[in-house]
């Protein structure tokens, strides 16, 4: 008899969390599971690549102008449609799972908590770092005390990465729950239908990827590509993703003369096979609980440069398969400048990149997930 999951999660266009979890999807095994899909908006733009075995629901349809009001409303007044226990269940029926699972913090665990009698097993899945980006509260949760309480109520945490994990722990140390990890899978096969590359290589390109929002620090990587200019280098830095602060790094671009150096290359559903044109990928991130673009270049055997971020020193091993810097510009610009003088160098760390992912082997990944579904991951560290 197949299992019956359900994931909660917002939608499935957007950072690092909704990605893993359509990798995730395209690579279960729908013999040995029946899965539901429960998000806040399916969006216009929801991926073709779903598998067609996944039934979806959600509570906004395409209707993001729902979503944002909202958010709104749960951040400022504790109220949402969607968390109220009776609206939910008009979208999963009285239907019983053997597990839910919140594949996201946030929103995600508020829906989740609301419905735990829906299934035998409740999971829900950890991707920040909890400790230096505790975005979750008060943005969904009023206080840690109610934070708490939801997750108190789960059969096990999962974290993508043993830092966050470690750094869940450390914000809530009474937690009884076991707390287990599970790095994404990371797919980068092409969709039916992708979307063209905007640009063509023309000189040494430094690649980036994201959604253009603070914690992902694309404003101080502007500052790096002016302090190259200024160095007497002659560099492209493209970015990939798009976000709030789009018109923001715009004017900074135009503001700092760089409009012929760097480029905002909006959003694309496969940016490995942009970034593998690149020579270098740096990450500029604040704060990172796992990194799913700095997996992505590594599938691209490229040289990485990281702010050092939990999720990136777990990566690249405190440095060993790529160069970390401090926060800063300086240390940022002097990081991806050892890359960009030295040829062998870069060699290197391209062959480290190419060792580094096969951490994330597909099959050993749904092999952890099949343990987890029937509760008995018990491991809480990597190896």
């Amino acid at each position: 008899m197949k299992r019956k999951l359900l994931f909660i999660i917002g939608g499935l266009i957007g950072g690092g969390a909704e990605k893993a979890l359509l990798s995730l999807l395209k690579k279960l095994d729908y013999s040995k599971y029946e899965v539901d899909l429960l998000l806040l908006t399916k969006g216009a733009d929801f991926p073709k690549d779903c598998p067609q075995s996944v039934r979806v629901v959600s509570f906004y349809g395409k209707y993001r102008t729902l979503n944002r009001l909202f958010f709104f409303l749960q951040k400022h007044f504790g109220f949402a449609w969607h968390t109220i226990p009776w609206v939910i269940r008009t979208k999963i029926g009285n239907k019983k799972y053997d597990v839910a699972i919140s594949y996201l913090e946030g929103g995600a665990v508020l829906i989740h908590e609301k419905i735990l009698l829906n299934a035998t097993r409740n999971v829900s899945w950890i991707h920040s770092d909890f400790w230096n980006d505790h975005y979750s509260v008060p943005n969904y949760f009023k206080s840690e005390k109610s934070e708490f309480r939801a997750y108190s109520k789960m059969n096990e945490i999962v974290a993508v990465s043993c830092n966050a994990a470690d750094a869940f722990k450390r914000r809530y140390p009474q937690l009884s729950v076991p707390v287990s990890v599970m790095y994404n899978i990371i797919d980068i096969s092409v969709p039916a239908e992708v979307a063209p590359i905007l640009r063509r290589k023309r000189k040494f390109t430094i690649g980036a990827v994201g959604r253009l929002v603070p914690v992902k620090g694309f404003g101080r990587l502007v500052d790096v590509a002016r302090r190259f200019l200024d160095s007497g280098y002659d560099f492209d830095f493209w970015i990939i993703g798009e976000g709030v602060e789009h018109e923001a790094l715009s004017r900074k671009i135009s503001k700092l003369g760089l409009s012929e150096n760097v480029f905002l290359l909006g959003y694309h559903p496969c940016p490995a096979k942009v970034i593998a044109m690149c020579d270098v990928f740096v990450s500029t991130s604040v704060s990172e609980g796992l990194s799913l673009v700095i997996c992505e270049a590594m599938t691209q055997n490229l040289p990485i440069v990281s702010t050092d971020t939990s999720g990136a020193n777990e990566l690249l091993d405190g440095g060993k398969f790529g160069i970390l810097t401090g926060h800063d510009t300086e240390s940022i610009f002097n990081g991806i400048r050892r890359l960009a003088d030295d040829v062998s160098l870069r060699n290197r760390f391209s062959e480290l990149s190419g060792e580094r992912v096969k951490i994330f082997d597909t099959q050993r990944l749904l092999s952890v997930f099949d343990q987890i579904v029937e509760g008995r991951h018990e491991n809480s560290s990597c190896n």
